[in-house]
């Protein structure tokens, strides 16, 4: 039945998702970029109006560049490149990390290999993510990605206990098929099985 629901509301969310990133990218940035221009003899009357523009084609530029990476999917896939889950986990971490309180050192090992990961796209991108979003509203989060012959590993320590704060967003993690582990009071493993392309 969830899965069923999922289907529904992907096939008509994710076209529309496709088309505003692909199809309005460049018309919206192209009327932001000139309304900055017309603004930028004005600065010194106008300064307060500039940033704001400034600021809003900023906030557009990065929901672009998340939808974008987002429409490379569809709710029916069933495996994706552990390269890409990788690049995108930390863009997507790293970009909403931007201008908080939590400080997030990222560090890699390995992922320069190739490989699928037999899990649906989405979900297990949504599932990642949500439970990054729990870490995220701490001081500091450490996020360790290593890759083996058989299995993708994230490492997440925080600076505070995450694991009973994020039961909801760990067992959705193990509804896509990753495997959750608590390691102590501020470390959790996730490991995801990996498949040579």
């Amino acid at each position: 039945m969830e899965d069923d629901h999922f289907r529904e509301v992907g096939g008509s969310l994710f076209p529309f998702i496709r088309c505003l990133a692909h199809d309005m990218a460049t018309p919206l940035l192209t009327v932001l970029g000139y309304s900055q221009m017309l603004l930028s003899d004005l600065e010194g009357q106008q300064m307060e109006d500039v940033q704001v523009i400034e600021a809003s084609a900023q906030r557009l530029r990065s929901l672009l560049a998340l939808l974008s990476r987002l429409s490379r999917f569809l709710p029916e896939e069933n495996s994706c490149s552990a390269h890409e889950f990788c690049e995108d986990l930390k863009f997507l971490v790293l970009s909403a990390a931007t201008g908080g309180r939590c400080r997030v050192n990222w560090e890699e090992e390995g992922l320069e290999q190739g490989g699928e990961l037999p899990y649906n796209p989405w979900k297990i991108r949504a599932a990642a993510l949500n439970l990054m979003s729990c870490l995220l509203k701490n001081d500091s989060l450490l996020v360790k990605m290593a890759r083996s012959p058989e299995q993708l590993k994230l490492v997440l320590k925080s600076d505070a206990p995450p694991y009973e704060t994020c039961t909801r967003a760990s067992r959705g993690l193990e509804s896509a098929g990753a495997s959750v582990k608590r390691i102590d009071e501020t470390t959790v493993i996730v490991a995801l099985a990996i498949h040579e392309s």
